[in-house]
């Protein structure tokens, strides 16, 4: 019996550094081991970057031109592969009364259009969560989203008085 009591509290005591050794290996408590980050679908030189300027006119040129056109008049490069023809940017106040749609031209880069949210998808990509993504501080998000807008506005088309 004696031989028994030794070899279980052998098998034990093994047991206890066979748990400790795991033990030491895992992470604390509540805690996931580090893991390696998903690599991207595409090669880098194929991934698109976010621009971290703050310049109206900067971030419409790398996030609107391609669709709206450099000139801001609906005609850019991938204009004719959309379904919906993207309006000339020139003339907002032109079709407001004369007076800058602030309000509607920030809730639409937003994706908070209530318009377009009820008539179901949209071409245009909504940019506040891009912009939100750039960095940390979602104050800079609705900066870019305003000097955005100043950029629009700075553009708008003069009325022609005769």
């Amino acid at each position: 019996m004696t031989t028994l009591k030794v070899l279980s509290g052998g098998v034990m005591l093994f047991g206890l550094f066979i748990y400790a050794g795991f033990a030491l290996q895992a992470p604390p408590p509540g805690q996931l081991p580090p893991r390696e980050p998903p690599a991207p679908p595409w090669p880098p030189e194929q991934q698109a970057h976010l621009i971290e300027t703050l310049e109206g006119g900067a971030l419409y040129v790398a996030y609107c031109a391609s669709c709206h056109g450099r000139d801001a008049r609906g005609n850019g490069p991938a204009a004719a592969a959309l379904k919906v023809t993207p309006p000339d940017l020139t003339t907002l106040s032109q079709r407001n009364g004369g007076k800058f749609p602030r309000e509607l031209v920030e809730k639409t880069i937003l994706g908070e259009d209530p318009v377009a949210i009820a008539h179901g998808s949209r071409e245009m990509p909504v940019w506040g969560p891009i912009f939100g993504q750039i960095e940390w501080d979602q104050d800079l998000r609705n900066v870019r989203v305003r000097n955005l807008s100043n950029y629009l506005e700075s553009i708008q088309a003069r009325p022609n008085f005769r």
